[in-house]
């Protein structure tokens, strides 16, 4: 963050506070909030002072991400060795890490309107990519140059050339089809002694490894790949690349059935204060999802607790369909943790808000699922047996109902 907008937001965000929370610590109107978030008016010294005291940040470094001057300046500033001793390790450790040079290559090397390979990972939510309409007869030009010229071309250079070679080949072909690409790059990073790669594409290459594995049936060195793609992300000190990593990590483990093995990957995912509030959003629903299937029912009630305020926030930087999806899924956890801990009143109000978001969610069986169960289960605790088995029995009918959820409808059935 380099913007007094980007912290506001972020940490009010992040703390699931509200606009009127802010507005009053602040001693400024809710509409003012809006707008400072918008950076759409520029914060007075008071503003600064108070807005440090209420996030218990040092006034200094607020009043520096405040100041009217270029990011440009201000990344110089963080990257220069007299850089203030305010400004956090982490903010000037990516400055250090920024690479003019590797952004504008890898925008040559990516065609216009091709998925970005950061977002090609379950984390952020589509697993496929609809069928390819760009044009990349340039990008392929470029590769084709780089690869015929090496020593015209840095080893930099010639490692990205060869990531999005290989990175074409998954869009147009599907991940397994560039397995052996992705596991040729990886055999080139690890030989390198003079650390001309940076972490960013030794995380990207692993996760790539990682998913392909995955697609093929190899999820245990899937799993590997995928916590050294975490690694490296955190030696680029970029906590959203960690959290997606570690979110490979439980997802494979959810697959293989180590619930809580997943439960311990997300909560790691969860910990750090700077990750960005849409990827908090993301790890604390599938926090509070996995926590669900666990049967821990009060963690997953104080995580999805935690998780829906962060959803319902129109401000929140994730598409509206995907956010709608995720807070359905936390709702029907919530509910369903409520029922079971047996606080009726509070499992029938978060059924009721469930009910009013299902319609705009999209497909989402395993929510659906929580949705019956909880309300079988609100049911049944209020002697109404008959009800609760209506609300169960579709899912005893349909194959698709998994073990754990059979298991509890059968429970609320009565059978």
């Amino acid at each position: 963050m380099w913007t007094f907008a980007e912290y506001l937001r972020h940490e009010r965000l992040s703390r699931n506070l509200t606009m009127e929370n802010v507005a009053e610590s602040l001693v400024i109107s809710p509409q003012f909030v809006s707008l400072l978030e918008g950076a759409r008016r520029h914060p007075s010294r008071g503003v600064v002072a108070r807005c440090a005291d209420l996030f218990e940040a040092d006034r200094n470094y607020v009043g520096f991400l405040a100041q009217r001057m270029p990011i440009e300046q201000k990344r110089a500033l963080a990257e220069s060795p007299n850089a203030p001793d305010y400004i956090p390790r982490a903010l000037r450790a990516r400055a250090h890490m920024a690479d003019g040079e590797e952004d504008l290559l890898r925008r040559l090397l990516l065609p216009r309107g091709t998925p970005l390979p950061e977002r090609d990972a379950p984390y952020y939510a589509p697993d496929e990519h609809a069928p390819p309409d760009w044009d990349e007869a340039q990008a392929r030009e470029l590769i084709a140059t780089i690869a015929a010229e090496p020593d015209g071309f840095s080893a930099k250079a010639r490692a990205w050339a060869g990531f999005h070679d290989a990175y074409l080949v998954r869009v147009r072909a599907g991940r397994a089809a560039a397995l052996p690409a992705w596991d040729a790059l990886a055999a080139a990073l690890q030989a390198d002694t003079t650390h001309a790669y940076g972490p960013t594409i030794r995380h990207l290459v692993a996760m790539q490894r990682c998913l392909a594995l995955r697609d093929i049936g190899r999820e245990e060195d899937a799993e590997g790949l995928a916590r050294s793609a975490a690694a490296h992300a955190g030696d680029g000190d970029d906590p959203d690349a960690v959290a997606c990593a570690l979110y490979a990590v439980a997802d494979l483990r959810r697959s293989g059935a180590d619930v809580l093995g997943a439960v311990d990957a997300l909560t790691v995912a969860c910990r750090p204060r700077d990750l960005p509030v849409a990827g908090r959003a993301r790890c604390l629903t599938a926090l509070a999802d996995a926590l669900a299937a666990a049967d821990e029912h009060a963690r997953a009630r104080a995580v999805a607790e935690e998780a829906a305020p962060l959803l319902r926030t129109t401000a929140l930087p994730i598409p509206r369909a995907e956010r709608t999806g995720l807070l359905f899924r936390v709702q029907a956890v919530a509910a369903l943790a409520m029922a079971e801990l047996g606080d009726l009143d509070t499992a029938t109000t978060w059924l009721t808000r469930a009910r009013s978001v299902r319609p705009r969610a999209g497909s989402d069986p395993v929510a659906d699922a929580r949705l019956s169960v909880a309300s079988g289960t609100t049911f049944l605790a209020r002697g109404r047996p008959a009800m609760a088995r209506r609300r169960v029995e579709p899912l005893l009918d349909s194959p698709d109902t998994d073990a754990h959820m059979r298991r509890r409808s059968l429970r609320v059935a009565g059978r």
